[in-house]
């Protein structure tokens, strides 16, 4: 019994940190918070991994957004537009601009390839 106690603390610090909880969503990236800098769009380089047409998604391995105070990552991103995505294919490099959505997540605007 003198062992369960700590072990179920320890577990319930573990579940509750951000590390745990952790999602491919965008919940734990700074966001611009009001004005004209949340309406803003940001630029960034990268290439794309998967490219799913149905569901309006890209996944990009990017490079640092510096105007989000991002560091180069891999991630999934919702297109405003889904015929953006047109000639969009894995491993291309592209070049992309992202947008806030009404729920404050970003989805990716416009994309082209680049050398």
């Amino acid at each position: 019994m003198k062992l369960f106690y700590p072990a179920l603390i320890s577990i319930s610090v573990i579940a509750a940190s951000p590390v745990a909880n952790a999602s491919s969503d965008m919940s734990g990236m700074p966001m611009p918070q009001g004005g004209k800098e949340s309406a803003a769009t940001h630029k960034g380089q990268g290439a794309v991994e998967a490219v799913d047409s149905v569901a309006g998604k890209l996944k990009l391995n990017h490079g640092p957004i510096n105007s989000l105070k991002w560091p180069a990552m891999t991630m999934e991103f919702p297109v405003k537009d889904k015929k953006i995505l047109k000639g969009v294919k894995p491993g291309m490099r592209v070049e992309f601009e992202l947008a806030p959505d009404k729920d404050k997540n970003y989805a990716v605007i416009r994309i082209k390839p680049v050398q």
